[in-house]
């Protein structure tokens, strides 16, 4: 027997109420993780799209996979002590 199959039948014993309540609960939770699959797929395409777009420039290409490479081998990098920074409100 399937997990759902398991979970369907033990919803059966329920009183009709309570079993009404809980196949709701499952499909909010559906929805739930349906919408939150679609939220991060569209995330991750407008990521793409604006990574694909500074990408384009031959000079922003050259600068941004240079700066990639001196983070992977720690040189040229700027350290910033985050009390300096100034928070406005």
């Amino acid at each position: 027997m399937t997990t759902k199959e398991l979970l369907k039948k033990e919803i059966e014993t329920l009183p009709n109420e309570i079993a009404e309540n809980v196949y709701k609960l499952i499909v909010s939770v559906k929805e739930l993780a349906s919408t939150k699959t679609k939220l991060r797929r569209k995330r991750s395409f407008k990521m793409e799209d604006e990574t694909g777009y500074l990408l384009k420039s031959p000079a922003n290409k050259k600068r941004l996979l240079s700066s990639v490479d001196n983070v992977k081998k720690k040189k040229n990098l700027v350290v910033v002590d985050l009390k300096d920074l100034r928070w406005e409100k």
